[in-house]
Formats: C-alpha cells, structure tokens, sequence
C-alpha cells in the first residue's frame, strides 16, 4: 500500500489506494479478531479434558497473508480459524451438558432402568466428537444420553413389575410344592393305632378305634328246621 500511495500522481490512483488500504486493514482486523478469539478460554472443551483444536499454524498463515496483502487469503484463513472454534464450542457444551445429566443424581426408577447401560461410553464417543471438531457426532451422541435417560423411569417400571411378578410366582412354588409334600404325609403316614395326623410336621396318632371285628354265624348240621325239632 505504501508503494502504491508513493507511486500514486492522480486523484484516482489515490482512490484505488485508499480502497486497498481500507481493505487491507479490514482483512487485518478479521485476523486480529480471530487471534482475540483463540486465545480466548476454552472452559468447555477443558472440562472435557481437551486441550482444543491447534489452529496455532493458521493464525500464523493468516498474519503472514495480510502482510502479503493477500486480502482474501488473510480472511478465508480467519474466517476458518473462526468457524472451528464456533463449532469446537457448540460441540463441547453440547456434550458437557449431556456429561452433567449423566453424572447427576436420578430417581429409583431411573436407576433400576439403567442397571447394565454405560452411559459413559456414550459420553466418550461426544468428547471424541468434540476433539474432532464434529458437532453433529457431538449432537447424536447427546441425543443418544437424552432419550435414554427419557426412558429410564418406563424401564425401571417394567423391571421392577417383572421382578415382582417372579418373586410372587416363586413364592406360589414353593406353597404348592409343600402342601403336596404334606398331603402325601398323610396319605402314607400309619402305625398302631391306624391314620396319623400331621400337625406342624408332627406326626400324631388319630383317636380313631379300629373297626370291630364281626364273627360269621355258626353254620348248622344241614337238617331243616323241622328235623332239629323233633
């Protein structure tokens, strides 16, 4: 610009100066802001425990682009450096936020619901995402978290019915299965006084008398009545 301004000799050549150096110094400013940008905290993605996307050798391209004057050049790079760190952040709160409802605190139910679901590797695969600057994998994987805890409180419910209902039907088993093991007590038990009782799983006799033992009737000589008679 400089060169130009020396070299300028009429009103319009001082015009496309002043035009270049307008532009020049608005490519400087996007790179400049850029720069402010990433030197910024990055506090979500270092809550993830990641350092961030190294945008270090872009920023240096891009200053060297605007002392080039290489407009254009300058501001695609800030533009770019620009663009990730947005998506770099949107990513990591994404995932930071579905991190936090992970680790919170959750009813019974839920908790039931999510016994043998690792949540945690579903937070891996977001911070993966993040490291990758890839907020759509940042945003399924959230997703993913939010409609399984959604679900938790419906699967502990059905769980906890089920687990109910099989503890009902061992308890069933286990009634009929013994009052058949007395009824055939009953059924086999015996001694000298006949039937026994089974009283509290104690055998006990049965007052019941034998039956009476009844004699035939003597049988006669074969003579008829009239015959004995006489």
């Amino acid at each position: 610009v400089k060169a130009l301004f020396e070299g300028a000799k009429t009103a319009a050549d001082m015009t496309a100066v002043a035009a270049q150096a307008a532009d020049l110094r608005s490519a400087a400013d996007m790179v400049a802001a850029a720069k402010a940008k990433l030197a910024a905290p990055r506090e979500n993605v270092t809550r993830l425990g990641l350092t961030g996307k190294d945008l270090a050798a872009l920023l240096a391209e891009a200053i060297t682009s605007v002392g080039a004057a290489e407009t254009e050049a300058a501001r695609a790079k800030a533009i770019s450096i620009t663009a990730t760190l947005s998506d770099e952040a949107a990513a990591a709160a994404t995932v930071v936020a579905a991190s936090d409802k992970v680790d919170a605190s959750h009813d019974i139910l839920s908790t039931i619901g999510l016994i043998g679901t690792d949540l945690r590797a579903t937070v891996a695969t977001g911070v993966a995402a993040v490291a990758a600057v890839d907020p759509s994998a940042a945003t399924a994987a959230a997703s993913t978290i939010d409609r399984v805890l959604a679900d938790a409180p419906q699967r502990g419910i059905i769980r906890l019915t089920a687990a109910l209902v099989l503890l009902v039907l061992v308890a069933l088993a286990v009634m009929l299965r013994r009052r058949r093991a007395a009824g055939q007590q009953r059924k086999t038990a015996g001694g000298p006084f006949g039937a026994v009782v089974i009283i509290d799983g104690v055998a006990l006799p049965s007052v019941v008398a034998p039956a009476a033992k009844v004699e035939p009737a003597p049988q006669g000589t074969g003579a008829s009545p009239g015959e004995e008679a006489g």
